[in-house]
């Protein structure tokens, strides 16, 4: 191994750019998620600036970008020098000037990567799992996934089925079937995955949950009063039947020959 007989001066050069490397990225990752975020997600007066404030180190020459930072960030400048007052912060011809160098040249394609990142995931999708919840959402994906998925690999065999019966027939056409029968039927699985994705995808953007609002039971209606012979004390209809000679049911303490049930001439 002798690429790693490296004197004192180049294992320096290499722990000199593994930490100009290392800050550069920690410093910029924050800044760029954030910068992402904002022009994926959100619309407001001067993104079309800020988008191209963001790519601004593309456009321009490195000469040019790093004068600009020298006169900005340099002991003189309004930047540098305030940070070397107050902070002790210095960036001219350090490396922390190399740091920063690094993450402002780098920037744009962090924020690019990031920002397509977060516009890959679909919004209705991203606000329905934050308002259904994480583990319901992710219970409501592996029952939907997994009925997707019964249905396509069954009409997946069902077509390879097909297949093997047909496959003998490229022998006329001086193809050998095993290895048509072996293209062909990767081929199938392939669609049948894109295929999966497609439907579990459309069946999960369009799905709608509610939460079912608790439902109070009426009161229930008293039972009416019905004694063994079927007479109900509600309902004088049902007093036809009654023994003339007991008590009536209205609760006068009469009998019901000389009450309800008395006979008029």
């Amino acid at each position: 191994m002798e690429w790693l007989a490296l004197g004192p001066s180049e294992w320096a050069a290499v722990r000199l750019s593994l930490r100009v490397s290392t800050w550069a990225t920690l410093v910029s990752l924050p800044f760029g998620i954030a910068t992402a975020w904002l022009l994926a997600r959100r619309e407001f007066p001067g993104k079309a600036l800020l988008n191209g404030l963001v790519h601004l180190p593309l456009i321009l020459p490195p000469v040019v970008t790093g004068y600009v930072l020298l006169l900005t960030m340099g002991r003189r400048g309004p930047v540098g020098g305030f940070l070397d007052q107050h902070f002790g912060i210095v960036f001219a011809f350090r490396w922390t000037g190399a740091a920063l160098a690094c993450g402002i040249m780098a920037f744009p394609l962090l924020v690019r990567a990031i920002r397509l990142s977060i516009e890959a995931v679909d919004r209705r999708m991203a606000e329905k799992a934050a308002n259904t919840g994480p583990d319901l959402m992710r219970a409501i994906e592996k029952s939907l996934i997994l009925q997707v998925l019964d249905q396509n690999w069954k009409e997946h065999l069902l077509h390879m089925d097909h297949l093997r019966h047909a496959i003998g027939l490229r022998a006329y056409g001086q193809r050998d079937p095993l290895n048509e029968y072996k293209r062909e039927g990767f081929e199938m699985f392939e669609a049948m995955l894109d295929r999966l994705r497609e439907q579990a995808t459309s069946m999960l953007s369009h799905i709608e949950i509610r939460a079912e609002a608790p439902q109070q039971a009426a009161p229930a209606a008293p039972a009416p009063v019905i004694e063994n012979n079927g007479i109900d004390k509600n309902n004088p209809a049902t007093w036809a039947n009654l023994n003339r000679n007991a008590e009536c049911p209205c609760g006068s303490g009469k009998k019901y020959k000389h009450c309800h049930g008395q006979l008029t001439a």
